[in-house]
């Protein structure tokens, strides 16, 4: 029995939640991605994912919920020029035919990081690490 719970320390050490706690918030912020790019398909109209990198907090523009990292995770985003909302806030826009305005975000919370990537061309949105 000793031996099972060591095996599995390292994953419940100081660092090992952190590391789940990055992925789980990088693939809570895809979800949110991937479902504007289908509302916006399935409404034919533009939709905003718009992120706030001072409060970590992020969501569907004009929608009434958004969501939070948790607190000791920070973010940064490259979007397109015309996406900046100003120096901390930025947004990734999906278009009826599926494109969107592309872009990458990062998440970091200590030494653990994860990062997503929107394609510009197919609104494809990849988790890495």
């Amino acid at each position: 029995m000793l031996a099972i719970l060591l095996r599995f320390a390292p994953v419940f050490g100081p660092h090992g939640l952190g590391g789940v706690a990055t992925r789980a918030s990088a693939q809570e912020i895809a979800a949110v991605l991937r479902q504007a790019r289908s509302q916006a398909i399935a409404t034919n109209r533009d939709v905003v994912v718009a992120f706030d990198v001072d409060a970590g907090r992020f969501g569907v523009a004009g929608a009434a919920d958004s969501r939070s990292l948790p607190p000791d995770t920070t973010m940064t985003i490259v979007s397109a020029a015309e996406e900046r909302l100003d120096a901390r806030t930025g947004a990734i826009r999906f278009f009826p035919n599926g494109m969107s305005t592309g872009g990458s975000l990062t998440l970091r919370q200590g030494s653990r990081g994860a990062s997503l990537s929107i394609d510009w061309l197919s609104g494809r949105v990849s988790v890495g690490e």
